[in-house]
């Protein structure tokens, strides 16, 4: 699933710095807020990466 991830975001920019609806819509299927500085991204195919937010 990772391949799929990696080859479905090879077609966009390099150059992207700014969020794009379409892009998170093809690999992230859930986004959960654990708290106000962390929130965990569930990546279609199960992969699960939490992240630090800033301020």
């Amino acid at each position: 699933m990772l391949k799929t991830i990696s080859d479905e975001l090879k077609n966009y920019d390099d150059s992207i710095v700014k969020y794009n609806e379409t892009a998170v819509r093809k690999v992230v299927e859930c986004v959960k807020v654990i708290s106000k500085t962390e929130v965990e991204l569930t990546f279609k195919g199960g992969f699960d990466m939490t992240v630090e937010v800033e301020k």
